[in-house]
């Protein structure tokens, strides 16, 4: 005759637990498991129960209805966990290889964890508060930021650790725009009211693209795909450029003296960028795009215009030899039309200076201490170049401008040139002999 064990129900099972009682069993537990063996067999004993199946899903499902019901608890587990921590640094970085195994060995269970932790920051606004202003308090500790540091530098010290870190960062912010989207802000009114930490973060960058020439190829390299692939995220972030250069007074002359500081002090840096630049237009449609670009802009933003108009001007005065228009002189360029100009002045045996350049502009023919009139300047109109657009008012500017100092202008177009080169020798003899 067989007899059937009764399984008696636990004494305390459906009571809650007073504060006490769990603090009397943590207490046993912690001591218990001080002993290798016990610690060994109850490692064991869990592994065993927890790989039964539905039992992991169970307590999951158990733990999650937990915390929906006590919302305090998540802080409360959290500062708890963290205090442990705190308290027995040995046992964290213990704990921290046991994950990273652990992740290395299944890094489905990495991807699934991260999106869970991304799904409770999303439901609850208030706990991604409370956690990104527990991390501020952290880092405003000089040690903690030191050792945060170090652990990075030590996580990442191989290409392969930078490049999956990047990917993975890269793929999150493409998941979840609108993080990306708040996280860029608050960078962005964390450097404006800290100054000194973007322009600590600004030298940073620069000393480690010094320092690592490899890196700063890679992360250009990046960038640029980056925009190719996601040409909205190019686009807004041509938005910012332009609202940060038009709501912050002098930003465009600080931008330019740190452009020219660097390229004096890096002229290997100008060379090269120029090489990349000559090989970029060698591609097709981009002189065009580029064009286009540019002319989208000036059109847009014609203070912009008038401004680098003005630099430009300025800087032609005092630098002709570096105008386009005497470069290709000296190369021996010279157009159809001031080629038959030129034999017409030979003819006559007038004296003049063939592009003379006159405060940043340069004259077709300059005809200096006539007798008639000591400055008078011969201009060739080629019909191509004066029905491009804005060329007609560009050149009635420049002749008030030289009108003003003096000059006296005689133009002949392109089809009285061609065509009627007696009728301008006649119109010459008149005028100058």
């Amino acid at each position: 005759m067989t007899t059937e064990t009764v399984k008696k129900p636990h004494a305390n099972k459906g009571k809650k637990r007073t504060p006490e009682q769990c603090a009397k069993i943590a207490a046993a537990t912690k001591k218990a498991m001080a002993t290798k063996k016990v610690k060994e067999k109850m490692e064991k004993g869990l592994k065993e129960h927890y790989a039964k199946p539905g039992v992991r899903e169970k307590m999951s499902e158990r733990g999650k209805k937990y915390y929906r019901d006590n919302p305090d608890a998540i802080q409360k587990n959290s500062d708890a966990q963290q205090k442990y921590w705190d308290e027995n640094p040995d046992k964290k970085i213990e704990m921290s290889k046991i994950k990273k195994k652990q992740y290395d060995e299944h890094p489905e269970l990495k991807e699934k964890l991260s999106k869970i932790h991304t799904e409770r920051f999303k439901n609850n606004p208030e706990l991604g508060k409370n956690h990104s202003k527990k991390m501020k308090e952290l880092f405003e500790d000089d040690d903690f930021r030191e050792k945060m540091r170090n652990i990075r530098k030590i996580a990442m010290n191989t290409p392969e650790a930078k490049k999956n870190v990047s990917n993975a960062m890269l793929k999150f912010h493409r998941e979840h725009p609108e993080w990306a989207d708040e996280q860029s802000k608050r960078i962005t009114e964390v450097h404006k009211n800290n100054p000194c930490l973007a322009e600590n973060q600004s030298n940073f960058m620069k000393k480690r693209h010094n320092e690592n020439p490899e890196i700063a190829k890679i992360h250009s390299k990046f960038l640029i795909k980056y925009y190719e692939d996601n040409p909205e995220a190019r686009d807004k972030m041509s938005e910012t450029i332009k609202k940060y250069y038009k709501d912050t007074p002098g930003a465009n002359q600080k931008t330019s003296e740190a452009m020219k500081k660097y390229w004096d002090e890096n002229p290997e840096a100008k060379i090269k960028m120029s090489e990349t630049l000559k090989e970029y237009y060698k591609t097709e449609g981009a002189i065009e795009k580029n064009s286009e670009a540019i002319k989208k802009w000036w059109d847009e933003n014609p203070e912009a215009r008038d401004h680098l108009s003005k630099i430009v001007t300025q800087f032609l005065i005092e630098n002709p030899d570096k105008h386009p228009f005497y470069i290709r002189f000296q190369k021996g360029y010279i157009s159809s039309l001031e080629k038959i100009m030129k034999n017409i002045l030979d003819s006559l045996n007038i004296e003049y200076i063939h592009n003379h350049p006159v405060n940043g502009y340069f004259i077709d023919f300059a005809i200096i201490d006539n007798p008639k009139n000591p400055k008078i300047a011969i201009e060739c109109d080629g019909e191509y170049w004066h029905s491009l657009p804005g060329a007609k008012e560009h050149d009635e500017e420049r002749q008030k401008i030289l009108e003003d100092e003096g000059w006296k202008f005689i133009r002949f177009e392109e089809k009285e040139i061609n065509e009627s080169q007696d009728g301008i020798t006649k119109t010459l003899n008149r005028i100058l002999l």
